[in-house]
């Protein structure tokens, strides 16, 4: 009877440990993303914006070569930079794929989906960006206070 029961939990014990001891294979690619995010909010202008476009078009290509999933809300976030940039038709596209990825994200993106058509509709891809009138905003408010000294 001690036998039994020492073998049997020791087969238990041997189980858990190589269950646990055993690497969890990669969900999704993140890359570099907390340090793109991180440069292009601390430094908000075209270049930091440009290179965290870069960053999550990285990820999504190293993602699919890697054969992982996209991370979420990264079709999005370059969908986002897309509609910025005046470019409704490939924002539409990214929104889609994180539609289809991650179906709990559909109310959101089919609003986005929305927008962005009735953007392109209305004719609204033209002119600056948002991102370009912030940045030109911000040049004449320099300007402004260089006059004043």
């Amino acid at each position: 009877m001690n036998y039994k029961f020492f073998l049997f939990f020791t087969m238990l014990a041997l189980s858990v440990a190589i269950v646990g001891c055993t690497p969890k294979s990669q969900m999704y690619y993140w890359g570099n993303y907390s340090g793109n995010l991180y440069n292009a909010k601390k430094n908000p202008c075209a270049e930091s914006l440009s290179e965290h476009k870069a960053g999550l078009e990285a990820i999504i290509d190293e993602s699919k070569t890697r054969n992982l999933r996209v991370p979420p809300g990264v079709y999005a976030e370059l969908g986002y930079i897309y509609s910025m940039e005046n470019n409704t038709q490939m924002a539409i596209e990214l929104f889609q794929l994180e539609q289809n990825t991650y179906p709990e994200s559909g109310i959101l993106m089919a609003r986005l989906i929305q927008q962005a058509e009735k953007r392109a509709a209305d004719g609204n891809e033209r002119g600056n960006t948002p991102a370009e009138i912030s940045i030109q905003n911000e040049k004449e408010i320099g300007d402004l206070e260089s006059e004043k000294n």
